[in-house]
């Protein structure tokens, strides 16, 4: 996923596009995600393109875990959880139609502080290791 739709890689998605000259977005200072979902919410074709790209790796990348851990939720965080009402639906309908489990359907959440969970876990990491030495 880190390869296919992260913040680092944003800006060459929208480069290497074939219209990214005609797009609305080639005006940003910042090719992030913040206006990303601004151009896409303005129908700029690139931006919806590449934003319905990172979806569906971000999809992909949610049902392999699916696969391979087996977990009745998933807790979603990070800076990008600012446009959730976009990513949410989207994840949940493409985890509903292709993630296979036998006892029902994996719920995708919010983080209660997503800019910060991270290094709540982080935290937690260090405390319990500094506890057990």
């Amino acid at each position: 996923m880190e390869s296919e739709a992260s913040t680092w890689r944003l800006p060459s998605l929208l480069c290497e596009h074939p219209a990214f000259f005609e797009s609305s977005i080639k005006n940003e200072a910042v090719l992030d995600f913040k206006a990303l979902f601004y151009h896409a919410g303005n129908n700029d074709l690139v931006a919806k393109e590449i934003l319905e790209h990172c979806l569906s790796a971000w999809s992909a990348g949610i049902i392999s875990m699916i696969h391979a851990f087996d977990p009745e939720v998933i807790i979603l965080s990070g800076g990008i959880m600012k446009s959730s009402a976009i990513i949410l639906p989207f994840l949940q309908e493409k985890v509903n139609q292709l993630a296979w489990t036998p006892w029902g359907k994996v719920k995708l959440i919010e983080a209660r502080f997503p800019e910060s969970a991270a290094l709540y876990g982080a935290d937690y990491l260090v405390q319990s290791k500094v506890g057990t030495n």
